[in-house]
């Protein structure tokens, strides 16, 4: 019996607009992909990790300058694109709306979500 090409791993994603980390895992994500082709099964979720930006501060001992010292060291080290400005022009309080932005779009085109999306 011949086995289809069926995915013998399943890597989801769980991404966050708010979270550097998410996108600067994007490469290594897309090379994991190319290097194994429909061996591995690669879907993307978004995850709206933080609910509130000011908790999720308080949590991690830090204030608004720390924050955005923070993002711009996982810029720094990551070498991604991620334009912390955002932050401070847009009074960012929630990932939540981005998420749900994106799973809207999802809903009504999945192409126009995420053009890397499956499933």
């Amino acid at each position: 019996m011949s086995r289809i090409n069926v995915p013998s791993v399943k890597v989801i994603h769980y991404a966050d607009p708010f979270c550097p980390w998410s996108l600067a895992s994007e490469p290594a994500l897309r090379r994991i992909k190319e290097v194994y082709q429909d061996r591995i099964a690669l879907e993307y979720r978004m995850g709206g990790a933080v609910e509130e930006i000011t908790r999720w501060m308080g949590e991690m001992g830090l204030d608004h300058e720390k924050a955005i010292e923070l993002h711009r060291s996982i810029i720094q080290h990551t070498k991604m694109p991620f334009d912390v400005s955002f932050i401070t022009k847009t009074r960012l309080k929630s990932s939540y709306p981005a998420c749900r932005a994106v799973k809207a779009a999802q809903l009504k085109t999945k192409r126009r979500a995420c053009c890397t999306c499956e499933g």
